[in-house]
């Protein structure tokens, strides 16, 4: 499976939310810039001055990534059904010790 996703199950029995991960890689290039790229979307990748600007930037790069296979349906081909999915994605990372 390429993505490992995490289900977290609230006291609702009908509201599941599942947390997909996505394993940032950061290195140092010329002039001290950081690339950061996601191992599991080689073409999710980005550099920067610094590793905070560099996690800002691939997180727009996945969204732009996400974009690129086209626009959203229009309404008329979406279901009647209020079954609406909402992707929230947050950015963070623990600095070493």
């Amino acid at each position: 499976m390429l993505f490992a996703p995490i289900r977290l199950y609230s006291g609702n029995v009908n509201t599941v939310r599942e947390l997909l991960q996505l394993t940032p890689v950061y290195q140092q290039v010329e002039n001290g810039w950081t690339q950061a790229e996601l191992v599991e979307l080689p073409g999710v990748i980005t550099t920067a001055p610094s590793r905070e600007e560099a996690q800002e930037m691939l997180l727009d790069a996945l969204r732009e990534f996400l974009l690129s296979f086209g626009p959203a349906p229009t309404t008329a081909l979406m279901s009647r059904e209020s079954d609406a999915l909402t992707l929230s994605i947050s950015v963070g990372w623990t600095p070493a010790a």
